[in-house]
């Protein structure tokens, strides 16, 4: 029972060891995928920011309703604003982003979920084994308890000593 008790330890313990392997693989192959989706966000967010500094920002503030203003007033058509386009492409580059992170995480519950699935067999074929050799020495015993009783028959019982 012992032995069992050991055995198994050690599988678990292996079987941690590799599942944390398996992961910081993982990890470290998707990192510089990772590193260039939110380099390019970084670059994307500078390029389309405000360049002023907060303080002197309401002056190009009043400068664009000034613009709007002036091409409503002569018949123009005013210029697109391109905060609401940079905004829907970080939405929808986020939204990309959170679909391959959900269909990541589901990859790796199936990997593991098989992994688990590969370990129940290996541990129901050593209790399968461990019964197997546990029948095997019950035999051996059912044997040799036979033997010894065909012994028993053969040879005489000694006399008992004399007084």
């Amino acid at each position: 029972m012992g032995l069992y008790l050991i055995l198994g330890q050690i599988l678990l313990q292996n079987l941690l060891i590799a599942m944390m392997a398996d992961t910081y693989s993982e990890i470290r192959d998707n990192s510089d995928e990772e590193w260039k989706f939110s380099r390019y966000l970084l670059v994307h967010e500078y390029k389309t920011a405000n360049l002023i500094p907060p303080p002197l920002n309401l002056i190009e503030l009043i400068f664009n309703v000034f613009q709007y203003l002036f091409s409503l007033l002569h018949g123009e058509e005013p210029p697109p604003a391109p905060i609401p386009d940079d905004e829907d492409f970080v939405k929808a580059m986020s939204e990309l982003r959170a679909a391959f992170v959900d269909e990541e995480k589901k990859n790796d519950q199936k990997k593991v979920e098989n992994q688990v699935h590969k370990l129940g067999e290996q541990l129901e074929s050593l209790i399968q084994d461990r019964s197997e050799d546990n029948e095997h020495l019950v035999g051996i015993r059912d044997m040799t308890i036979k033997a010894l009783e065909k012994l028993k028959t053969l040879v005489p019982d000694p006399a008992p000593p004399a007084q």
